[in-house]
């Protein structure tokens, strides 16, 4: 679609309203459309009925070639921003770095070490088989255990004995803390 842009403004209660960019139409201009692809930031103005055809016809990668448009895309993943590649020594060992934010509330050592002290031995040993910091919050356990009896339950992992002993284990902590108060 070939359009005469039309920048004519007139200033209204200090607010421009711009004339729809069609050329044969009179109408105001309230939706703003891009110039180009390379004036990406630059915008003309038009009316609804003109809005709608320019859309239509609006198409980004209209002249690129296979390669050009497969660099935008490739760009857009990263949006726009470089990306350098990691070194050998970080790309080795990526898969041994374990992450595990549980609670961000409990960051502090010491603080959890005095929680411990509240609790039995086999409580504190179940919080470590949940792998959450002691809690008397149950709906905390609850979401634990549930979360960890999906994960591990023989059904779902083809009857494997290793995830039989685990459930077994999840089972019996959970009976451990689960009326704590």
């Amino acid at each position: 679609m070939k359009t005469t842009i039309n920048k004519i403004s007139t200033k209204k209660n200090d607010m421009y309203e711009h004339k729809c960019a069609h050329s044969s139409c009179d109408k105001i201009g309230e939706f703003k459309a891009p110039v180009s692809r390379e004036s990406i930031n630059e915008y003309i103005y038009f009316c609804l009925d003109h809005i709608r055809e320019y859309n239509k016809n609006w198409n980004y990668y209209e002249g690129l070639n296979n390669e050009e448009i497969e660099s935008e895309i490739r760009k857009a993943t990263t949006w726009e921003r470089p990306t350098w590649p990691m070194k050998d020594g970080v790309k080795k060992n990526w898969g041994d770095i374990n992450f595990e934010f549980h609670d961000f509330d409990n960051l502090n050592n010491k603080e959890i070490e005095k929680k411990e002290a509240n609790y039995s031995l086999e409580e504190v040993k179940a919080f470590k088989i949940f792998n959450i910091p002691p809690t008397k919050n149950t709906e905390i356990i609850k979401k634990t255990y549930k979360k960890l009896v999906k994960k591990y339950h023989p059904d779902y992992n083809m009857g494997n004995k290793e995830y039989e002993n685990k459930i077994k284990e999840i089972n019996q902590a959970y009976n451990d803390i689960k009326d704590i108060k």
